[in-house]
């Protein structure tokens, strides 16, 4: 591990870490499931976990490798996707994001370092810092099996709490709820093997260079 790898797993860790803490301290009570309804905050915990693992190998490469290889690579589509969604969604119509009677606003930083931070590091280090990666089944699976347990975890929040955290989805029916939530896991493998193929043209043309 390099020193820039070292400065950079740093930076990205801490810049997770303020947006996690800070979320924490200062949003409104969210009642059953807390911030943890939000697909924002698992994928930001999923993103500072891969970090934490990340850094760890410094010390002991054999047993952190594994769990920073995989939650990175689930993790950078599911951040991709949420950063799509967040600010597509957000320009049209934040109320479809946030009630319309909520007094709390996101502080801009607090804002990026929750729906845009975390997306640029996880595929920077994608990039940069992985040149072995490869797309596996597994992965594609996991993204799939995640989707299916967000939508029942949403859906069991929303039985204790009597409302859905994200406003938009009380506008669709039971059957096309379930479709929405199997459509953005579709989106999350088209993410996941489009950033596999740009990954392996970028390293492809850098093995070219380096051999004329």
């Amino acid at each position: 591990m390099s020193l820039n790898e070292i400065l950079f797993n740093i930076i990205a860790l801490s810049a997770n870490l303020y947006g996690l803490i800070t979320i924490h301290q200062i949003a409104p009570d969210m009642q059953y499931g807390g911030q943890y309804q939000f697909l924002t905050i698992l994928g930001l915990t999923a993103s500072t976990l891969a970090m934490t693992f990340k850094l760890l190998r410094y010390l002991s490469s054999s047993l952190f490798h594994g769990p920073y290889i995989y939650l990175s690579n689930l993790a950078t589509p599911v951040e991709g996707l949420i950063s799509f969604l967040y600010w597509s969604m957000a320009l049209y119509d934040r109320e479809l994001l946030v009630p319309k009677d909520t007094p709390f606003v996101l502080p801009f930083s607090l804002d990026l370092a929750l729906h845009l931070w975390p997306t640029i590091f996880l595929y920077i280090d994608m990039f940069v810092f992985k040149p072995g990666f490869k797309a596996s089944t597994l992965d594609v699976c996991s993204l799939f099996s995640f989707s299916v347990a967000y939508y029942f975890w949403v859906e069991h929040c929303f039985q204790k709490n009597k409302f859905y955290v994200y406003p938009f989805l009380a506008l669709f029916s039971d059957l096309h709820r379930f479709i929405y939530f199997m459509v953005c896991g579709g989106l999350c493998s088209i993410m996941y093997h489009l950033g596999a193929y740009a990954h392996n043209i970028y390293h492809g043309q850098i093995k070219k260079s380096k051999t004329v």
